[in-house]
């Protein structure tokens, strides 16, 4: 088995266990606050990714002037190829940004997935998992929500059903 396909088993069998052992959204459901550390390395570090043109893009580029969805994903999840239509829908709401982290796969595979299921939000591709360390991600599909200041209100295994509650 390739390296990336064991690490990306591994990741999946992590996520699984901490969904089965903890609440899934944490502190932000609770109303209480995220870890003070990954906000600031959220927000403050420059974190590169790639467009699906291959170019280098900051993912604080990304934050701002909205709250920003940021859903890690791969192609081969069944759960994140269901959840395209309802962040299609989110994309569409003048009041949101919705960006797609790619978790550790090539182009090829990304853009196929982007035409086949016909994503309608900016994608990018963390190759060197650096943006998914930082927001400590534990599986794959991850849901976090932003506020315009990059601090974390959402952290979810999917996009919460009430994200409206969140954003208020």
């Amino acid at each position: 088995m390739k390296r990336a396909e064991t690490f990306l088993i591994t990741l999946v069998f992590i996520g699984i266990s901490a969904v089965l052992t903890t609440p899934v959204s944490g502190e932000a459901e609770r109303g209480g606050a995220i870890s003070a550390d990954v906000r600031e390395a959220g927000s403050s570090r420059n974190l590169e990714l790639l467009d699906t043109a291959g170019r280098k893009v900051s993912f604080s580029s990304f934050l701002g002037s909205k709250p920003l969805v940021v859903v890690f994903w791969a192609t081969w999840c069944p759960l994140c190829r269901s959840e395209v239509p309802a962040l299609n829908r989110l994309a569409a709401d003048p009041a949101i940004r919705v960006l797609a982290v790619n978790v550790g796969e090539n182009e090829q595979k990304v853009l196929s997935f982007i035409s086949s299921f016909h994503v309608g939000y900016p994608v990018v591709r963390d190759p060197g998992w650096q943006t998914t360390a930082v927001y400590q991600v534990a599986g794959i599909p991850a849901c976090i929500l932003l506020g315009k200041g990059g601090e974390i209100l959402y952290r979810g295994s999917t996009v919460p059903e009430n994200i409206e509650a969140y954003l208020r």
